[in-house]
């Protein structure tokens, strides 16, 4: 079980993940810039957004089968699966990223001040 943990939090796996978390954000800032009631719409809201992340690591699982993947997921299946998984994992991994960058640089450090 570690040695499939360590294979999962790779540095690749981590920027997989970020790609996912930018496209997916700059798809949400297309759609609110053309449809600027988008969030009022129940459907965009309660389905598309949420599905957003996983439908776009498995489009990029399924489109760039030469990103270094865990060897797990080689196969056409698992590089989407594997893409759906990041997808759905991506909001965390920026959120614990961005935490650790301000932590390191001292901007969240209120004795530095």
């Amino acid at each position: 079980m570690d040695n499939m943990l360590e294979q999962l939090l790779t540095l690749p796996n981590l920027v997989f993940c970020l790609m996912v978390w930018v496209l997916v954000w700059a798809q949400r800032k297309a759609v609110s810039y053309v449809w600027k009631k988008a969030e009022e719409n129940k459907l965009y809201r309660e389905l598309l957004l949420p599905l957003g992340p996983v439908g776009t690591g498995g489009i990029i699982g399924a489109l760039v089968p030469s990103y270094p993947y865990p060897d797990t997921f080689s196969t056409f299946a698992g590089r989407v699966f594997f893409g759906c998984v990041c997808g759905l994992a991506s909001a965390h991994v920026y959120k614990i990223l961005k935490q650790w960058i301000v932590k390191k640089s001292g901007e969240g450090d209120v004795a530095a001040q």
